[in-house]
């Protein structure tokens, strides 16, 4: 995974360059048995659409079935249509492929929630035998970042949750207190979830 993180690294910083350079350039797809320029041949005038359909293809190769998701392709060829008519609207897309390659493949999610398995793992620690109500209460909060919901609210979407507010309270505590005090709650505001400052 560690491999295909530089890879997709690469492909980020020639993206980014992409969108700032003075020129807009064709952007042209290679084959599979293409070779990147060497690197003595590369220098600062080397154009980013020199060798991002190089580092593009080599990704693709590196994943399963050695197709790019999707979201991935639409993006891709979104931008050689673009950079082919050489209009501006290729910076944004070349912009727009890298912030999908990062939220995809850099960003590393902090807080792991798996319901099946009944744990998570928060920036790398792993939390076992998590009581099931309380941890659907965390993935739903998890998947409403930045929401605020009251106690009926949390009892109408979180299943096993009936009952009054003191039934949440009872929930909540069952959980590791470094879990626990991720649920932040304020009386006539309600309950969201606020991960502590990322560790260094």
């Amino acid at each position: 995974m560690y491999a295909l993180q530089l890879k997709v690294q690469l492909i980020v910083d020639q993206l980014n360059a992409y969108e700032n350079a003075p020129e807009i350039r064709p952007v042209d797809p290679v084959d599979a048995t293409s070779s990147p320029p060497a690197v003595s041949e590369q220098d600062d005038k080397t154009h980013p659409a020199e060798l991002l359909p190089y580092y593009v293809e080599d990704i693709r190769k590196s994943l399963p079935g050695s197709r790019l998701p999707t979201a991935a392709r639409k993006l891709w060829h979104t931008l050689i249509g673009s950079s082919r008519e050489r209009a501006e609207e290729a910076r944004d897309h070349a912009g727009e492929f890298a912030d999908w390659l990062v939220a995809n493949y850099l960003t590393q999610q902090r807080l792991v929630i798996d319901l099946q398995s009944k744990t998570l793992v928060l920036d790398g620690q792993a939390y076992s035998s998590v009581d099931p109500t309380a941890l659907a209460l965390l993935k739903f909060l998890q998947e409403h970042p930045g929401q605020k919901f009251s106690a009926s609210e949390l009892q109408q979407h979180v299943p096993g949750l009936k009952g009054d507010e003191s039934r949440i309270r009872r929930v909540l505590d069952t959980l590791d207190p470094t879990i626990r005090e991720c649920v932040k709650g304020k009386r006539g505001t309600g309950r969201w979830l606020q991960l502590p400052p990322r560790p260094f």
